[in-house]
């Protein structure tokens, strides 16, 4: 969600709807539309207005991912880094796209906190974490 002014307070516009949320908090919930918004996606670009769908926003992560390994072989860990964070943008942005695509086609609620413990299973079995 984007943060702006609204009425001298600190606002977020749902990236879905437009819709104006007047609080800030780790995790907000659009009254508007249930677009769903965690603290590390406050930077959430418009992707509606750019009409990117699912299959042209893999297409940005798999350039992205590119100018990661162009910079980690030039040696020069800045630009990585910045691109890693393009990368992460970018994936943040396909998520928001999965979850409106899962909310138009089933019309339920996208299970990104299921999906999420799932990963965190798999991580754990495999002795990641």
């Amino acid at each position: 969600m984007s943060m702006f002014t609204y009425n001298n307070q600190e606002a977020n516009a749902c990236p879905r709807c437009g819709a104006v949320i007047l609080r800030n908090a780790d995790f907000v919930s659009c009254i508007g539309c249930g677009f769903r918004s965690f603290d590390d996606e406050r930077v959430q670009v418009d992707w509606k207005r750019h009409n990117w769908t699912a299959e042209s926003q893999l297409e940005k992560i798999l350039e992205e991912v590119g100018e990661v390994a162009a910079a980690l072989i030039r040696g020069d860990i800045i630009e990585a880094t910045r691109e890693t964070l393009d990368v992460k943008q970018t994936c943040g942005t396909m998520l928001a796209i999965l979850a409106y695509n899962w909310e138009t086609k089933y019309g339920t609620p996208y299970p990104l906190e299921k999906i999420q413990q799932e990963h965190i299973e798999k991580l754990e079995k495999k002795g990641y974490l």
